[in-house]
C-alpha cells in the first residue's frame, strides 16, 4: 500500500502525545493506523515527487538489547521506501561494564536500565550507527526525549514535503539495500511489499533452497516452517490463496 502525498502516517502503537503536538502545530497534518501491520515502519509519509520515506523509532535501551533485531527490522524497509531513519530516543553512556541508561521525568534525569556484563557493548553500538549511516544509507537521528521526538517529525516533515529542499542538490538521501553472499537469500530479502528480513529468508532457503521454491511452497509445508500467521500474511502479500 503507498500512502497519499501530504499526510503523516503514524502507528497506532506510537504515543498518543506525539500525534497530538504535531497537531496542535497546524503544519503537520497527521493519521494513526496500523502501520506495522501493513509491513512499514513507525513513520511514514509520500512527499511532493512521490518519494516514500519513514522513520523507525527505537528506544535507546531497546535498541541496545538486541542490535541484531534492530538490524533485521531496517532491513525488511530498506526495500520499501527511498529514504530510511532509524530515530533512537534516550540518553546513555558507557561505564567500565556495558552501558548506563538515562530518563528524564519531573525535571530531572534519573538512571534508567544499566546494561551490564557488556564492556564492549558502546563499542559495538557505536561501529552500528557507523555502518547504518555508511554502508546502507541508513539516517541514523539521536534525540533525548520524547518532546525531541516531535520536533523532529515536525521538521522531518516539513522539509520533506519542500522540494526546494536540496541540500548539497539532494532532496532524497538514497540507502544503499545490504548485499547477502547467497544470492537466493539477497533476492528473498528484496521482494517488495513482502517484508523477509535476513534471518527469515535464510531460515527459508535453507528449507526451500531458491526463491522459486520459496513462492511455489505449499501452504502446508510453510506452516510447519513458519507458522500458521506469518504463512497467511506471506500468502496475501504474493497474492497465493490457502
Amino acid at each position: 500500500m503507498k500512502g497519499l502525498p501530504g499526510l503523516l502516517y503514524i502507528d497506532h502503537f506510537e504515543p498518543d502525545q506525539v500525534s497530538a503536538l504535531l497537531a496542535k502545530s497546524g503544519k503537520v497534518p497527521a493519521i494513526q493506523v496500523p502501520l506495522n501491520t501493513w509491513g512499514k515502519a513507525d513513520y511514514y509519509l509520500v512527499d511532493s515527487a512521490g518519494n516514500e520515506r519513514m522513520v523507525e523509532r527505537k528506544q535507546l535501551s531497546e535498541a541496545l538489547s538486541d542490535l541484531d533485531a534492530v538490524e533485521e527490522q531496517l532491513n525488511k524497509h530498506l526495500g520499501e521506501c527511498q529514504e530510511l531513519t532509524l530515530l533512537v530516543e534516550g540518553v546513555g553512556i558507557p561505564t567500565p561494564h556495558g552501558v548506563q541508561t538515562y530518563t528524564y521525568a519531573d525535571g530531572q534525569w534519573s538512571p534508567g536500565y544499566a546494561h551490564t556484563r557488556q564492556p564492549q557493548l558502546w563499542a559495538r553500538w557505536a561501529g552500528f550507527k557507523h555502518s547504518l549511516r555508511h554502508s546502507a544509507g541508513i539516517i541514523v537521528e539521536e534525540v533525548s526525549h520524547w518532546y525531541c521526538t516531535v520536533q523532529f517529525l515536525h521538521t522531518w516533515f516539513i522539509k520533506s514535503m519542500d522540494p526546494t529542499s536540496t541540500t548539497l542538490r539532494r532532496y532524497v538521501i538514497p540507502h544503499i539495500p545490504p548485499m547477502h553472499k547467497d544470492p537466493q537469500v539477497d533476492n528473498l530479502c528484496r521482494l517488495k511489499g513482502v517484508g523477509i528480513g535476513e534471518r527469515t529468508a535464510i531460515q527459508l532457503i535453507g528449507e526451500f533452497v531458491t526463491v522459486y521454491g520459496v513462492m511455489t511452497a505449499s501452504y502446508t509445508d510453510l506452516v510447519g516452517v513458519m507458522g500458521g500467521a506469518w504463512t497467511r500474511n506471506f500468502f496475501e502479500a504474493i497474492g497465493r490463496e490457502e
